[in-house]
Order: structure tokens, then C-alpha cells, then sequence
């Protein structure tokens, strides 16, 4: 009888350790798994260029956009800034396939924006056009002009200057869903060819 009292207390003490250990072994597995989440999820667009420029070069020349031939002011501006040009290129690629398509075609602006204060880039010779009331854009006399704006405005106190420098954070404010953007897939298109071409440069 006192065998059978002891065995009983024997399962009495280990059993709901065993259940203790096995829930705290579960959370230190998990662990890893929600800091690789928050790591995928945090993207920096600041930092140095990730990709040559001649690797830029044949990105443009290959997609035939009336930009090509940029890929030196890329580096150098990439460097100014502390913007990484891998992701300047890839919203190029985003907005208007390199130049290709939509307002770009005249506007010459790599990052498609809407126009911009003369205090702060009146420089780069920019202008605002209006296609229609309300629909306005920043245009600029040249490619190059249009890609000092942009690296400009991304470094500045909209963007890296003032804590936004994840593309996540930076996609939905730099194309609002308000102004009937997906940034989810934005943001999918970015890390797509940003990734593909560090892979392969």
C-alpha cells in the first residue's frame, strides 16, 4: 500500500514538470522564428550601393528606358546620400518600367513624384505639371535632374532623415494607398528585383 502512495506521488510531482519543461522548450523554439519574421521584415534602403554601376547600366540598356547610360550618376548619388541605389532602381522599375510608361515618359522623373518645393530643388531645374486639377507632377529638364530629386527627396527629412528608412515604411508614404496604390505588392516588386539582381551582380 505505501508503494502504490509513493508511485502516485512520484507521478504526481513529475508529470506536470514534464508539461512545464515541454511549454518552455516550445517558446524557445518559437523564438527564432518571430526574429527571422522582424528581420524579413526590415529592409534598409540606407547604406552603400549594393550593385556596380555597369550592372546598372545593363538593367536600363536591356529594358531599352530612355535613361540609360546613368548608372555612374546612380553610384555617385547613392553615395551623397547614403541611399542604396538597388532601391532607387527598383522604384524606377515600379513606376514606370525604367521611363517607359505613364506620366515618366514626359516628366523624366525616376521616382514619379509629385511636385516639389523650389527652396529644396529648385536646382535641379524642376517644375510642377498639372495633366488635370489635382493631378499634378514634378518635371524635370532631364533624366539626371529627375534622379537627383529622387535620391534627394528619399535621404531627406520625409524619408531617412526622418526615420523611415525600411522600404516598408518608405512605400507607404512614397505611394499612399489613399492614392490607389497596393503597397503590398509595391513593396513585393521592390524586394523582388532587389534581391534578384544582388544575387546575380
Amino acid at each position: 500500500m505505501k508503494r502504490i502512495l509513493v508511485l502516485i506521488g512520484l507521478v504526481l510531482v513529475v508529470v506536470p514538470f514534464l508539461a512545464c519543461t515541454e511549454s518552455n522548450l516550445s517558446q524557445v523554439q518559437a523564438q527564432p522564428a518571430t526574429s527571422a519574421t522582424n528581420s524579413a521584415n526590415n529592409h534598409q534602403i540606407t547604406g552603400s550601393p549594393s550593385l556596380t554601376a555597369n550592372f546598372i547600366d545593363q538593367v536600363l540598356a536591356r529594358a531599352g528606358s530612355p535613361a540609360q547610360g546613368l548608372g555612374n550618376q546612380f553610384i555617385k548619388l547613392s553615395l551623397q546620400t547614403g541611399i542604396d541605389a538597388a532601391y532607387v532602381l527598383a522604384i524606377f522599375h515600379h513606376e514606370s518600367a525604367y521611363g517607359e510608361t505613364g506620366v515618366a515618359r514626359g516628366s523624366r522623373s525616376p521616382g514619379n513624384m509629385r511636385c516639389l518645393d523650389l527652396e529644396h530643388y529648385g536646382d535641379t531645374g524642376t517644375w510642377c505639371h498639372c495633366e488635370q486639377p489635382g493631378n499634378c507632377y514634378a518635371w524635370f529638364p532631364s533624366w539626371s535632374a529627375g534622379l537627383v530629386a529622387t535620391f534627394r527627396l528619399l535621404a531627406g527629412p520625409l524619408y531617412a532623415a526622418g526615420g523611415y528608412t525600411t522600404i516598408e515604411r518608405v512605400i507607404r508614404r512614397w505611394a499612399p494607398p489613399a492614392d490607389n496604390n497596393d503597397d503590398s505588392a509595391y513593396i513585393g516588386s521592390i524586394l523582388q528585383d532587389v534581391s534578384g539582381w544582388r544575387a546575380s551582380a
